[in-house]
């Protein structure tokens, strides 16, 4: 299998943080990485988190004058590999609460709905509803109430 990836990606497969959920460790195929926590540590994540000017436009989308990085989260999956992310609500993972609260999400690769694009409930921040976080392994953390 041919394996070309974006130059960012293939350090993180290759050596992945202590975050790591990775569906096929060290597979050439039918892998799914996500990795987390990478800008204390990596200098291009770092680099980008601080001057891209992603964070201005978080600030200008919640209408603050500053934004902070409280998380970032990389995903990496090998083409035609059928794992699929769950669908989740972002804030229930946070460890606290607020109206000025932005996810910034950037695709490195060309992405649309077949090929692994996000997608959004419409409407559904409106609902007052919070689900319980999904874990790894793919229980559910009962730790927080609904």
């Amino acid at each position: 299998m041919d394996r070309t990836h974006d130059q960012g990606h293939d350090p993180q497969l290759a050596s992945p943080s202590v975050w790591v959920h990775d569906t096929n460790p060290g597979g050439n195929q039918e892998r799914f990485l996500h990795d987390r926590y990478l800008w204390p540590t990596n200098t291009d994540f770092r680099e980008f988190a601080f001057n891209s000017g992603v964070a201005e436009l978080a600030a200008q989308a919640m209408g603050s004058s500053s934004a902070r990085i409280y998380f970032d989260h990389v995903f990496v999956k090998e083409p035609n590999t059928p794992e699929e992310f769950f669908w989740h609500q972002d804030l229930p993972y946070w460890p606290f609460k607020g109206e000025q609260i932005c996810s910034v999400w950037l695709s490195l690769t060309d992405a649309d709905l077949k090929s692994s694009g996000l997608e959004f409930v419409r409407g559904s921040h409106n609902w007052d509803k919070w689900f319980r976080p999904v874990l790894p392994d793919g229980g559910e953390d009962t730790s927080q109430a609904e």
